[in-house]
């Protein structure tokens, strides 16, 4: 089975080291590349080629819901997982009108985080019914 190509966006260095760390013992993953925003992401996509962006809502320059809605725009082939520290009916209905296949608080757990990449990578959508 061809793993799931993964890119993490998130202006925090630790956060992104810590999913790396959660995502770390699944055989079906691999972290291909990182990026701090939106910029940086767009000059590593195209030679990357994710399944799956996991992105913060909260970036430098263009939000993570504005760079899904581009994403989703010009690349409806990567699938976009936001985790976000906002987990308010906003920002999740904000993030799928965006075009988002998924949204997670950031702090959910390594299996859940796995359960909904599986879950984006099979087609589905993948939004916690705990929101504020």
């Amino acid at each position: 089975m061809e793993k799931i190509k993964i890119i993490l966006v998130d202006d925090n260095h630790s956060f992104r080291v810590e999913i790396k760390a959660l995502l770390s013992d699944s055989d079906d993953i691999v972290i291909i590349g990182e990026a701090s925003d939106g910029k940086e992401l767009f000059t590593k996509i195209e030679d990357l080629q994710p399944d799956i962006i996991i992105m913060d809502t909260s970036l430098h320059g263009m939000s993570g819901i504005e760079i899904t809605k581009k994403l989703y725009m010009d690349r409806p082939d990567i699938k976009v997982l936001i985790l976000s520290k906002y987990n308010n009916e906003e920002f999740i209905i904000n993030s799928m009108k965006a075009g988002a296949r998924g949204f997670l608080p950031k702090t959910s757990s390594g299996n859940k985080i796995l359960e909904a990449i599986n879950s984006i990578k099979n087609g589905d959508l993948y939004f916690r019914q705990d929101i504020e």
